[in-house]
C-alpha cells in the first residue's frame, strides 16, 4: 500500500444509506453489512468510574469534529462522496430523467406508436415539476422535468399534426 492510500475496511455505503460496504484497499467489494450499534461515551464509565454527565455535555449539532480519527476507524477512501440526499436533504428520484428519456424516445419513435411514450413522459415531467414546486423534490431536477414535459408536448403536437395531415390527405383524395 503506497503513501496516501486508504486502508481496507468498512465504510458508509453511499448506494444503500444506513449500511456499510467493504473497501479492500483498491476497490469496493460487494460485501455489505448493517452498521454496528452506536456506542456513546455516556454509556461508558468515565475516569472516576461514573457514567453519564460525568463526561460532560455532548457537542452541539453542526460542530466540526476535533482531534484525530479514533482507533478502529479509517479515513474515507479517495474519491468517496456522500450521496446527494445527505447534502440537500431531498429524497433522491430518477423520475425526471425517465420523463425526459421517455419523451425523447416518443419523439424518435413517433411514426410507430411513440406518442404513447410521449404521453407518459409529459405526465411524469409535469408531476415532477409540481413536486419540486411543492418542495418534495430537489430543485436541481426541475430543469430535467421541464425538458421532459416540453419534449413530450412537442412529440404529442407532431403526432396530432401528422394525424391531421393524414386525414386531410384522405379527404382530398375523395375516399
Amino acid at each position: 500500500m503506497g503513501a496516501g492510500a486508504t486502508p481496507a475496511g468498512w465504510y458508509p455505503d453511499v448506494e444503500r444509506p444506513g449500511g456499510e460496504r467493504y473497501w479492500d484497499g483498491g476497490a469496493w467489494t460487494e460485501q455489505r453489512r448493517a452498521p454496528p450499534p452506536p456506542t456513546s461515551a455516556f454509556d461508558q464509565p468515565g475516569p472516576s468510574g461514573q457514567s453519564g454527565s460525568a463526561w460532560g455535555a455532548p457537542p452541539n449539532m453542526g460542530d466540526q469534529p476535533t482531534g484525530s480519527i479514533p482507533p478502529g476507524f479509517a479515513a474515507a477512501p479517495a474519491g468517496y462522496q456522500p450521496g446527494a440526499n445527505t447534502v440537500t436533504g431531498y429524497p433522491k428520484s430518477a423520475v425526471a430523467g425517465w420523463a425526459l428519456g421517455l419523451s425523447i424516445a416518443g419523439l424518435v419513435l413517433l411514426c410507430c406508436g411513440g406518442f404513447l411514450l410521449s404521453i407518459a413522459g409529459t405526465i411524469m415531467g409535469w408531476s415532477q415539476m409540481q413536486a419540486v414546486d411543492r418542495g418534495q423534490r430537489d430543485p436541481a431536477v426541475r430543469g430535467t422535468a421541464k425538458a421532459g414535459f416540453i419534449v413530450g408536448i412537442v412529440g404529442l403536437s407532431l403526432f396530432a399534426a401528422t394525424v391531421c395531415f393524414y386525414l386531410i390527405a384522405i379527404a382530398a383524395s375523395g375516399f
